[in-house]
């Protein structure tokens, strides 16, 4: 069978769930290949392919033009099974119903689902039973209970890479790639998918699994070889959940790679004993979420179940050990106000972070967040999240009143700027108190790449860096949008 998987913008590292499928297909023999939506000339080229199944990878936030892509292979290719499948399906199946255009969605993680797929109309099967699969069938959705979760991550194939490269060929020659060691977050933030994927997957097994040590240090010298490698990026929610981990990592890490790498920590973790041996086996950077420096808003409506002291010691910790800190931040939350939107963003500035990276928080249906807002009275009655795109520059919440809600908008664009640069806090005051004008956007967006490859992930540049900068911003119209 001939897959086409479709996600819709060029990504900025290595897309590790439709490379995972990708991998587990080739080895039952189906031949894999995949399309950007969003490039007319990737679109064309998976049309012309004439694929049995298309595979599209959905997140909420791009419900609208992905929808869109949908009809548009079901247009082009009216005898092609379409399937979608990603966060959006996952929390939200009935999607299906909602577009005739849909054969199928898959709900949950799917590389049984879709082997079995692929099997079934290779065959001529009954594919009707499928877990994790939603089905239309003669009219009507049969909807399929879902398989236990694959307890042993170290079973499953390496991602197919090569599928990724052959349509995103920059990402192959810039020497930074992704990976991940785990599946699952133990933690339930309100603005997060977690808790429902947790509760959806309740009794079907262990949600949070890591790889080992060593197939983790496998899959990176396998990279290595075949493609330039010069900084290793841990993509996992979570890196390293316990010191015992961490530290037979380190041991395997340091004698079979022994390339700089960047993981993400929560603050209560990121102690003096899971530290240590990350710093030894070559650690040079972490990313750590901060989200809010306001007790109420960081506990209360984000959830975060963290002290103000946890996040100072977390940091100072990391200090200790030399390492650059790259912070997440979210400001805007319901009931939130520009004094302690202030606050977050002085937190950063008094411990002195490397590069503070700041989003709106966006109430994504079905995450808790979106849930409170709606019980504060503060999100609007007309909010719908269709047509939302990534690095949001609006937010959906009623404030104290206009001038403040543009002022917290305006101050997410100049936040990592004057995180680095207290001094230009009294001019951003000023500014932020002025329209929104488009180009702020452009300002953060540079600022923040340009501190990120400079101060940040700090290794060889490579020509192929500008081949990713320009696919992912490759008209104004898309900076801007």
């Amino acid at each position: 069978m001939k897959i086409l998987f479709v996600k819709y913008e060029y990504p900025e590292l290595d897309e590790m769930g439709v490379t995972t499928l990708s991998a587990v297909l080739k080895l039952r023999g189906h031949q894999t290949r995949l399309a950007i939506g969003s490039r007319r000339s990737s679109f064309r080229a998976g049309i012309t392919w004439k694929p049995d199944i298309v595979a599209l990878s959905l997140t909420t936030i791009e419900g609208v033009v992905s929808t869109e892509l949908g009809r548009r292979f079901r247009a082009e290719l009216p005898g092609a099974f379409i399937i979608a499948g990603g966060a959006h399906p996952t929390s939200f199946p009935d999607f299906i119903e909602e577009n005739p255009w849909l054969d199928a969605v898959c709900v949950g993680e799917g590389e049984g689902a879709i082997s079995e797929l692929a099997e079934g109309l290779e065959r001529g099967k009954d594919i009707s039973q499928i877990q994790n699969l939603w089905i239309r069938r003669n009219g009507r959705i049969i909807r399929n209970p879902l398989r236990p979760l694959e307890s042993d991550l170290d079973s499953l194939p390496f991602p197919d890479r090569e599928m990724l490269y052959n349509e995103c060929p920059s990402l192959a020659g810039q020497g930074i790639k992704a990976f991940l060691t785990s599946r699952g977050c133990p933690y339930s933030c309100s603005y997060c998918f977690n808790p429902r994927y947790k509760e959806l997957y309740r009794g079907l097994g262990s949600y949070v699994r890591q790889r080992s040590p060593e197939n983790v240090a496998r899959e990176i010298c396998e990279v290595r070889q075949r493609y330039p490698l010069d900084y290793v990026m841990f993509w996992d929610d979570i890196f390293a959940l316990t010191p015992d981990y961490a530290r037979r990592f380190a041991d395997v890490y340091k004698r079979e790679v022994g390339l700089p790498f960047t993981v993400n920590l929560r603050p209560d973790i990121a102690t003096e004993e899971l530290v240590e041996p990350l710093v030894r086996a070559g650690c040079h950077s972490v990313i750590i979420g901060i989200e809010s420096a306001d007790e109420r808003t960081r506990n209360e409506i984000l959830e975060r179940r963290l002290s103000g002291e946890q996040l100072t010691l977390a940091v100072r910790t990391l200090k200790r050990h030399g390492l650059k800190i790259w912070t997440e931040n979210l400001i805007g939350a319901p009931g939130e106000s520009l004094e302690t939107a202030f606050a977050t963003l002085r937190f950063n500035m008094d411990n002195r972070i490397d590069c503070a990276k700041c989003f709106l928080l966006q109430p994504i249906p079905g995450t808790r967040i979106h849930d409170i807002a709606r019980e504060m009275g503060c999100l609007k009655e007309d909010f719908e999240v269709s047509g939302m795109l990534n690095e949001q520059t609006t937010s959906p919440f009623d404030f104290s009143g206009p001038d403040e809600k543009r002022q917290i908008e305006n101050l997410q664009k100049f936040f990592t700027i004057v995180s680095r640069h207290p001094r230009l806090l009294p001019l951003v005051k000023m500014l932020i108190k002025g329209p929104s004008f488009r180009v702020y956007r452009l300002i953060m967006r540079f600022y923040h790449l340009w501190v990120l490859r400079t101060s940040i992930l700090n290794y060889r540049f490579r020509l192929a860096e500008l081949g990713v900068f320009r696919s992912r911003f490759y008209s104004l119209r898309n900076w801007l949008r």
